[in-house]
């Protein structure tokens, strides 16, 4: 799935049960905050769509929650690797999208990749014994909650998708995520 290509025009659709989807919703512009041009259309997810999404993943939850830990750090390595890999495209769309500097797009991504790097090697007990005498025996078990909606601002919006997608899929979760409209196309891409 991932590839050195993920902010091409191509790729401007939602993952929707493994397959890319263009939006069935309404069009809508978006502007290029330094210029006050329009440089591009995005469409919007429908509600069908929506449902389908949510659909598919409470239906892949239980199998990912499943997926053994090493596989789930190793998908968020890869989405790292891919995302560094096309940093610089997608540092020039973050420019066009948001209007921040090139430096600070190009930062962004690398918090990006740095975030599931992180929690790709984030260290945890499953579960943990918290008391333990010949009264009563207290154990927390980490356990997925199954699926999470994440809606992502404008300001930082693909940092802020590492942290809402890495530990969301380190622990199980499968994520069903709602960019800003005034960022979009990077956020799909991604």
């Amino acid at each position: 799935f991932f590839s050195t290509h993920l902010f091409s025009v191509a790729r401007r659709a939602m993952l929707i049960n493994g397959a890319m989807v263009q939006g069935e919703g309404a069009a809508f512009d978006v502007i290029n905050p330094s210029t006050g041009a329009v440089f591009a259309q995005c469409q919007q997810c429908s509600e069908g769509q929506l449902n389908a999404a949510v659909g598919a993943a409470r239906a892949a939850q239980a199998a990912w929650a499943g997926t053994a830990l090493e596989s789930r750090r190793a998908a968020l390595r890869a989405a790292a690797a891919a995302v560094r890999e096309a940093a610089a495209e997608g540092a020039e769309e973050l420019v066009k999208e948001q209007g921040k500097p090139l430096g600070g797009a190009k930062m962004e991504l690398g918090a990006f990749s740095g975030v599931l790097e992180y929690f790709a090697g984030f260290q945890f007990a499953e579960s943990e014994v918290i008391k333990d005498t010949p009264e009563e025996k207290v154990i927390q078990r980490r356990t997925p909650l199954g699926v999470i909606a994440g809606v992502l601002p404008w300001n930082a919006p693909i940092m802020l998708l590492g942290y809402k997608l890495a530990e969301s899929v380190l622990f199980g979760n499968t994520v069903v995520l709602k960019p800003s409209p005034y960022t979009p196309l990077s956020t799909v891409a991604v």
